[in-house]
């Protein structure tokens, strides 16, 4: 396990909440069911930015924040500071949830 992931999981063990590995995450994320009316955009979307849309999208595609930065040409950093704006904006705790309201 990467050094920041464990710290992360024991700072939220901490805070009593669960902590998950990315990868376990990621996986339910893409187990779940799509929503029945794809073509239309989820209200969600509606407050954020058009880069932070883009990150919410393929954040529900499963794709790690490693990954989506490389989709979007920018950096890991960059992908986080979307998503904690992203997640202040939706009221969502965390990525799972975010993927869950989405879809």
């Amino acid at each position: 396990m990467h050094e920041e992931n464990l710290q992360q999981a024991v700072s939220t063990l901490k805070a009593g909440q669960i902590w998950l590995p990315p990868a376990i995450v990621n996986h339910m994320i893409t187990a779940l069911p799509q929503n029945k009316n794809e073509n239309k955009e989820p209200a969600l979307l509606k407050d954020l930015s058009s880069r932070e849309a883009q990150v919410a999208k393929w954040l529900i595609n499963g794709l790690s924040n490693r990954e989506i930065g490389e989709k979007m040409f920018i950096s890991t950093r960059t992908v986080k500071a979307h998503l904690t704006s992203i997640f202040k904006k939706t009221g969502c705790r965390d990525r799972l949830e975010l993927a869950t309201r989405m879809k």
